[in-house]
C-alpha cells in the first residue's frame, strides 16, 4: 500500500499550528455518560466548537441541537438514538455528527425522520451515520385519523450547506391495509433522503426508499407507492457522488370477493425523484436499484421505478469518476488519524486541511463543496494513486498543547488526472487530549 510520508510530516506541522492557536475550533470535551448523564444534557451544556464525546451504546433519547455548531462524536463504535433535530446553526459555525444511528421508533407513526435539519445558515457535516424514518399509518376513518405515508430517513429543509459521507438512509415503510372496516388505505413508503429549499451533497452513501403498503383484505383500494432513494422538491439541490440509490417496491392490491372489482398495485420507487422547476440534481458514478411495481388485484403489475424520474427542473449526470476520502475520528494524542484515499490510477492527490470549517459551493462541472474561506489553509503534500486505486496516510497526532481538550480538523483531497481537477469530499476528524 502506498504511503506518502511528505503528507504525514506536513500534516503534523499543521496540527501543531492548530493546537497552539487557542481561538478557532479548539473547545471543551463533554463526555457522555462520564460528564453528563444524557446526550441532551451534554448538548445543552456545550458551547460552539465544543465536542460531545459519546460512549457507544443505545440511548433512548430524541435529541435537539439548536443555535450552535458543536460536534457529536461516537467514541468508537455506534451511538443509537431515536431522532435528531438540528436547527438554527449560525453562519460561520459547523455542526458535526459522526457514528450516530437515528432509528426513530416513535409511538405515533408517520411523523419523524431519523434526522431533521432545518433552517441552518451554517454547515452540517454527517459521517458514518444511519437514518431511519417512521413507518406510515393507514389511518382510521371511524376515529377521524388521517393516513400518513412513511417518512424520509433524513429530511433537509431551508439549510445552506449539508454533507453526508458514508451514511445510510432508510425510508419508513408504508402501512398495510388489512381490515376494510376500520382503516382507510395503504400508504406510500418514505424516501431515503428528502431535500427541500436546501443544498445537500452526499459521498459514498446508500439511500433506500421503503416499500409501499399492501392490501391484504377484500377491498379495492390501491397499494402504496414505493419510496425513492432521494426526493428533491421546492428548490432542493442534491449532488450525489458514488452512492447507491434504491427505490422501494410498490404495494400489491387485492380484489373484492363479493363484487369482483380489484385495486391496482402501487408503482415502484425510483433512484431519484424530482418534482419542482427550481430543483436540480447532479449524480456522478452512482448505481441504481429501482423498485418493482406492486401486483394488481387482477392480472398484471404496476409500473416499476426508474433510475432518475424528473417531473420538473433539471438534472445533470457528471461523467467524471468518483473519488473518495475518509478518516477515523475521536483520535487521541499519540495515535494516528488515518486518511483513506481512493481515486483513479495515476491521479495526483493534493491534500488541504483547515482548523476553520468554512465551506462554499464550487460552481462548475464537479458541483462539490470546496473547503473555502478558512482561517488556516495549507497544502499537506502530494501523492500519486497507485495501480490499486487507493492508499492510506497515517498521521500521528502530537501534543495538543496546554488548555486544549480537543477540536476538529477539516481535510479535503483534490485529485488531478492530468486534464482537470476533481474534488473529493471534505471530511472532519475530531482530535482529543490523551486524558480523554
Amino acid at each position: 500500500m502506498f504511503l506518502a510520508k511528505p503528507v504525514n510530516l506536513a500534516c503534523a506541522a499543521l496540527v501543531a499550528l492548530m493546537c497552539t492557536t487557542t481561538a478557532v475550533r479548539a473547545g471543551d470535551v463533554i463526555r457522555v455518560p462520564a460528564d453528563a448523564a444524557t446526550i441532551q444534557t451534554a448538548i445543552d451544556a456545550a458551547n460552539p466548537f465544543d465536542v460531545v464525546l459519546i460512549t457507544p451504546g443505545t440511548y433512548h433519547e430524541s435529541l435537539v441541537l439548536l443555535n450552535k455548531g458543536i460536534s457529536l462524536v461516537a467514541d468508537g463504535g455506534v451511538v443509537s438514538v431515536r431522532t435528531l433535530v438540528i436547527r438554527f446553526v449560525p453562519a460561520g459555525q459547523v455542526a458535526v455528527v459522526d457514528g450516530m444511528h437515528c432509528t426513530s421508533p416513535q409511538a405515533a407513526p408517520g411523523v419523524n425522520p431519523g434526522v431533521m435539519a432545518r433552517d441552518n445558515l451554517g454547515s452540517l457535516r454527517f459521517s458514518r451515520c444511519d437514518f431511519q424514518g417512521d413507518g406510515g399509518s393507514s389511518g382510521n376513518w371511524q376515529a377521524g385519523l388521517p393516513p400518513y405515508d412513511g417518512v424520509a430517513g433524513a429530511r433537509v429543509v431551508n439549510s445552506a450547506s449539508t454533507s453526508f459521507v458514508d451514511c445510510r438512509f432508510f425510508g419508513g415503510y408504508g402501512a398495510w391495509l388489512d381490515d376494510e372496516d376500520y382503516e382507510a388505505l395503504a400508504t406510500g413508503g418514505g424516501p431515503g433522503l428528502e431535500v427541500s429549499n436546501a443544498s445537500v451533497i452526499a459521498f459514498d452513501c446508500e439511500m433506500y426508499g421503503a416499500d409501499g403498503g399492501t392490501i391484504t383484505d377484500t377491498v379495492t383500494y390501491p397499494g402504496g407507492s414505493g419510496g425513492s432513494g432521494v426526493v428533491t422538491r421546492e428548490g432542493g439541490r442534491a449532488q450525489i457522488h458514488g452512492c447507491l440509490l434504491s427505490g422501494g417496491g410498490g404495494g400489491s392490491a387485492d380484489c373484492d370477493l363479493f363484487f369482483g372489482t380489484c385495486g391496482s398495485g402501487g408503482p415502484g420507487g425510483s433512484g431519484v425523484t424530482q418534482f419542482d422547476d427550481d430543483s436540480h440534481v447532479v449524480t456522478r458514478d452512482c448505481s441504481y436499484s429501482p423498485g418493482t411495481g406492486g401486483a394488481n388485484g387482477g392480472p398484471g403489475f404496476a409500473s416499476d421505478g426508474i433510475a432518475l424520474k424528473i417531473y420538473a427542473g433539471t438534472s445533470t449526470t457528471d461523467p467524471a469518476p468518483h473519488r473518495s476520502l475518509t478518516a477515523n475520528t475521536a483520535v487521541r494524542e499519540g495515535d494516528n488519524v488515518v486518511l483513506e484515499i481512493e481515486g483513479e490510477t495515476g491521479d495526483t492527490v493534493l491534500l488541504f486541511a483547515s482548523v476553520l470549517g468554512g465551506y462554499a459551493p464550487l460552481p462548475g462541472r464537479q458541483g462539490v463543496w470546496l473547503l473555502g474561506s478558512p482561517l488556516f489553509v495549507s497544502g499537506l503534500g502530494v501523492g500519486v494513486v497507485p495501480g490499486s486505486g487507493g492508499f492510506s496516510v497515517p498521521i500521528a497526532i502530537p501534543e495538543l498543547g496546554p488548555g486544549i481538550d480537543g477540536g476538529d480538523i477539516h481535510v479535503q483531497a483534490v485529485f488531478d488526472d492530468g486534464s482537470h481537477a476533481v474534488l473529493g469530499p471534505a471530511i472532519v476528524a475530531t482530535l482529543l487530549d490523551s486524558s480523554f
